[in-house]
C-alpha cells in the first residue's frame, strides 16, 4: 500500500516524501492547479471530470498511507492480535525473546507464524518460527556463551539445516536492528 500511495503522490504532481507540490513553481499556464491530463484526467474519463478536478484533497491521505505497512493477519487474527498472541506464548524466562519480538512489532516487520514451535520431524523446539521460509529463529541469550553450550547449539543447527530448515539466531549482544537487516528476506524491510 505504501509503494502504490507513493505512486499516486508522484502521479499527483507532489513529492512523495514531503508532499510539496511539483507544480507550484511553474508558470500558470503550464501548472496543474487541480488535475490535468498528466495526472488524473483523461479522454476515457472526461463524464468525470468533475469528480478528478481536486488532486489537493488527496494528498493528505496519500501521505499518510505512504508512510504505513499493510501487514497480513493469519488465523482470524490482525496484525497487532498475533502480536499479542505470540507475546502470550514466549519463554516467561526469556527477556531476550519478547524484546525481539516487540522490535518486530514496532518495525512492522513480519511476524513469525509460531512461538515455541514443536518441529514434527526433529526434537527441537525454536523460540521463533516461519512457515515459508522454514525459518527457526533462536533468541540466544548468555546461556548460550558458554562452550559446551556453544557446541550443543552448534551441533543442534547443523542437523536442522541438513534437514532443509533456514537457522537464525538471535544474540543478545548484538543491535537488533543489525540482525534484522541481516535476515531481511525473512523478517522484511520494516519501518522506524
Amino acid at each position: 500500500m505504501a509503494a502504490v500511495a507513493e505512486a499516486a503522490l508522484t502521479l499527483c504532481h507532489f513529492d512523495p516524501e514531503t508532499g510539496a507540490d511539483l507544480e507550484a513553481d511553474k508558470p500558470k499556464e503550464d501548472r496543474c492547479e487541480h488535475a490535468c491530463y498528466r495526472c488524473l484526467l483523461s479522454y476515457g474519463n472526461q463524464p468525470d471530470h468533475e469528480l478528478l478536478n481536486h488532486r489537493h484533497e488527496v494528498k493528505d491521505f496519500l501521505l499518510y498511507l505512504s508512510k504505513s505497512a499493510t501487514q497480513a493477519g493469519e488465523e482470524g487474527m490482525s496484525y497487532e492480535e498475533r502480536y499479542h498472541f505470540l507475546r502470550g506464548m514466549t519463554d516467561g524466562r526469556s527477556d531476550l525473546e519478547r524484546k525481539f519480538l516487540d522490535y518486530l512489532f514496532r518495525t512492522s516487520r513480519k511476524l513469525p507464524n509460531h512461538a515455541q514451535k514443536n518441529l514434527s520431524d526433529y526434537y527441537a523446539c525454536p523460540d521463533f518460527f516461519y512457515d515459508d521460509t522454514k525459518a527457526a529463529v533462536f533468541c540466544n541469550g548468555t546461556v548460550h556463551d558458554t562452550p559446551e553450550q556453544q557446541e550443543k547449539d552448534e551441533a543442534l543447527y547443523q542437523d536442522l539445516r541438513d534437514r532443509g530448515y533456514r537457522v537464525l539466531v538471535i544474540r543478545w549482544d548484538e543491535d537488533l536492528e543489525t540482525q534484522c537487516k541481516r535476515y531481511q528476506d525473512v523478517f522484511g524491510e520494516g519501518k522506524p
